[in-house]
């Protein structure tokens, strides 16, 4: 609930809360409810951690669960596109994924060498079950929203 977040965050002291992980390695962006929660969530971790937010932030969507799911793997598996499209710039596999799209793009030798970093890619899109994100993606593809999820990895990312 967006409003509880919100008042807890007002009455907490720290923000270490924050930053803890449940029994299954679950951190609060792992179960975030929606993209409204997930914002709420970023704006109560700014207030509390304001010089280094945005390294908090990436640590914690870079963080995996004891199924080898980040939180925006997370997302895709409960079907939540709205909440994946806010959270995965944030990513290193978005950067990395980024990176190799920009090489493949430019062709010849680049390209060929990118094929080397795009199987990287495809190793840190899989959770601990060996399924990659995109594959997720595709699984889910009935939820509202999931296939345009689809469509951004076709185009970026079509080695996943």
């Amino acid at each position: 609930d967006v409003n509880a977040i919100l008042k807890f965050g007002q009455r907490a002291a720290t923000g270490s809360f924050l930053l803890r992980t449940g029994k299954n390695g679950n951190n609060v962006f792992h179960v975030a409810r929606n993209a409204q929660t997930f914002q709420a969530l970023a704006r109560v971790l700014r207030k509390f951690y304001p010089n280094d937010y945005k390294i908090k932030i990436h640590q914690m969507m870079n963080q995996r669960n004891q199924l080898g799911e980040t939180p925006v793997q997370a997302q895709i598996n409960y079907g939540r596109a709205d909440t994946f499209r806010i959270a995965f710039p944030y990513t290193d596999l978005y950067e990395k994924m980024m990176a190799v799209k920009s090489k493949m793009d430019k062709g010849g030798l680049v390209a060929e060498v990118a094929k080397t970093e795009a199987a990287q890619v495809v190793e840190m899109s899989k959770d601990a079950s060996g399924r990659t994100i995109a594959q997720a993606a595709r699984d889910n593809a009935a939820a509202p929203g999931m296939d345009r999820i689809v469509a951004f990895f076709a185009e970026n990312a079509s080695y996943l």
